[in-house]
């Protein structure tokens, strides 16, 4: 039964890296030029990553992507990495 717990605890560890790893994969991918890792960083145009997590994340990852690759109101299409635009969702409704 000490496996289980050993590997909750292995995530657990892990988890503050995945998240620092995907906010520097958002910064790469120039997402941060209109959104802000934080609240405090926001700028006056657009949401947060928080404020979007809470605004979309009813949404649903899938159609999240769909809507980042797409594009929507007020947001041009992103050609990127499809993967990586997966990853920066999983990570964006991490923060809600």
């Amino acid at each position: 039964m000490k496996l289980p717990i050993c590997a909750a605890a292995v995530v657990a560890a892990l988890l503050p890296l995945t998240a620092a790893a995907d906010a520097r994969l958002a910064q790469r991918n120039n997402c941060t030029n209109c959104h802000a890792i934080d609240e405090t960083g926001r700028q006056a145009s657009s949401m947060s990553f928080p404020e979007l997590a809470r605004k979309y994340g009813h949404l649903g990852e899938d159609q999240i992507v769909k809507q980042v690759r797409d594009g929507s109101a007020g947001h041009p299409p992103v050609r990127g990495n499809e993967a990586q635009t997966r990853d920066i969702v999983r990570w964006m409704l991490t923060l809600k």
